[in-house]
């Protein structure tokens, strides 16, 4: 974890430092006549392509530290020490594998869990399929725009799962992938259940 920061604040300096070097080379030439329209299109060029890449480097320090989080038992132990205990009036979370919850959005009742192995070596960020019922998958809509994020109330690692208030019961599942080479991590189960008795 330490590594990854460092690595993440030694990045941002460096880029810093680029930039500086090269806008003092600028304003060197410019006072020497020797700066022109073009000269200016093309700094900017390069340095808009040196933010794109600090931005894509900074995307993989955050998977990295994702991942730091979630395979250190003394970062999850650390993240839960915060949690408050869980609730058992407000439903929609529970602990998955690897130290993942579920956080269910909207939906006052449903529940779900995660089966994630750690997050290591990711090529892109983790992707969820849409969840569907298994009995009836072309019938019932599928719940869509599942995502790894922060619990809003803990901010721990958490897989977010937007439901409508209105979502058909029954057990919804889908498989957690690395976008970027496809791997499979997991699979996420949902559980809407049906009205309850008349009163």
């Amino acid at each position: 974890m330490p590594d990854v920061v460092a690595d993440a604040v030694r990045l941002g300096y460096q880029v810093i430092e680029e930039n500086l070097r090269h806008g003092r080379m600028a304003a060197d030439r410019f006072r020497a006549h020797d700066y022109n329209l073009g000269d200016a299109t093309d700094d900017v060029q390069i340095l808009g392509r040196r933010v794109l890449d600090l931005a894509r480097d900074l995307g993989g320090t955050w998977f990295d530290l994702v991942a730091a989080v979630l395979d250190d038992p003394r970062l999850r132990d650390a993240v839960r020490s915060r949690t408050p205990p869980s609730d058992p009036s407000r439903p929609g979370q529970q602990p998955g594998g690897g130290g993942v919850t579920v956080r269910v959005i909207g939906h006052p009742s449903a529940i779900g869990e995660a089966l994630i192995e750690p997050l290591t070596g990711l090529t892109g960020p983790p992707q969820v399929t849409p969840l569907r019922q298994l009995n009836n998958p072309a019938e019932t809509a599928a719940i869509t725009g599942v995502r790894l994020g922060a619990d809003p109330d803990t901010g721990a690692p958490a897989l977010l799962a937007p439901v409508p208030p209105d979502q058909p019961p029954g057990v919804y599942s889908g498989t957690v992938h690395d976008a970027g080479s496809g791997r499979l991590l997991g699979s996420i189960s949902l559980t809407v259940p049906g009205p309850g008795p008349s009163a």
